[in-house]
């Protein structure tokens, strides 16, 4: 279902300034579109919060709802629990679903878009990008590169770290001559923020039930002798950045890496 809060889509004006808005506010644009996101939102509003067991040791229903480390019993209560397992973590849902995201404290209503202002996303918890130039190896330590234009190394932290990278910068430039010359990257300085707003944009509009056409006619600038099958795949291809920095890469916009 669409959100109430989403802007028309067609309403340039209605979306955040790319001359004027800051990287962790475009990263938070991004995040509060991602429908699991929101479901998860809408759920952490219904759950029990860990306030209520700190004040009388238990809730109905137990630690049902909790996260806890190691798992707690069906039905089984706070007092029970640290009994039984001597030291143990339990944290509610919103806060276990909070760092889920990135996000420094207690979920954010997606319908507000100043709210990453008042907590923050945790930069330092981006995923580590271990190096391995093998398929084989990527699937052992198990991430692999979502793209050509992502590199997976592995790094060995009982050897001296310098030198790995060092030698991980020199291929680093390597591969990236490589694609260039095979034209598989742009040499030319990127400017992603740029294209943000339509971003933001092209998502509304899908969530919206408009078309490709649709889209590509409203934001697609008019070109002589342009081919409209050529602005419909300029709209596809904005899409599929456009949901890969809505669902999990708006961190990396966050530190300036995207």
């Amino acid at each position: 279902m669409k959100p109430g809060w989403l802007p028309d889509w067609t309403d340039p004006e209605a979306y955040p300034d790319p001359k004027k808005t800051s990287l962790q506010q475009w990263a938070w644009e991004f995040l509060r579109r991602n429908p699991e996101y929101q479901r998860d939102y809408k759920k952490s509003c219904t759950m029990p919060c860990y306030a209520e067991i700190e004040a009388n040791q238990s809730v109905p229903g137990g630690l049902e709802g909790f996260f806890c480390n190691p798992p707690a019993l069906p039905g089984e209560l706070k007092i029970d629990y640290l009994d039984r397992v001597g030291t143990g973590k339990i944290n509610d849902y919103e806060a276990s679903v909070a760092e889920k995201y990135g996000i420094t404290s207690l979920m954010i209503d997606p319908a507000d878009p100043d709210g990453i202002f008042m907590t923050g996303l945790k930069t330092q918890y981006l995923p580590c990008l271990f190096v391995s130039e093998t398929e084989d190896l990527q699937a052992t330590i198990g991430l692999k590169p979502d793209s050509v234009e992502e590199v997976v190394f592995k790094i060995n932290l009982s050897w001296k770290v310098e030198p790995q990278l060092q030698y991980i910068k020199e291929r680093l430039n390597k591969i990236e001559q490589y694609l260039k010359k095979q034209g598989k990257i742009s040499s030319g300085k990127r400017n992603s923020t740029k294209l943000y707003q339509e971003y933001l944009r092209v998502l509304d509009a899908e969530a919206s039930g408009a078309s490709v056409r649709e889209m590509s006619t409203t934001l697609v600038p008019d070109k002589p002798y342009s081919d409209p099958g050529d602005d419909d795949q300029t709209i596809k291809n904005y899409l599929k950045a456009a949901k890969k920095l809505r669902d999990y890469n708006y961190l990396y916009i966050a530190i300036g890496v995207k």
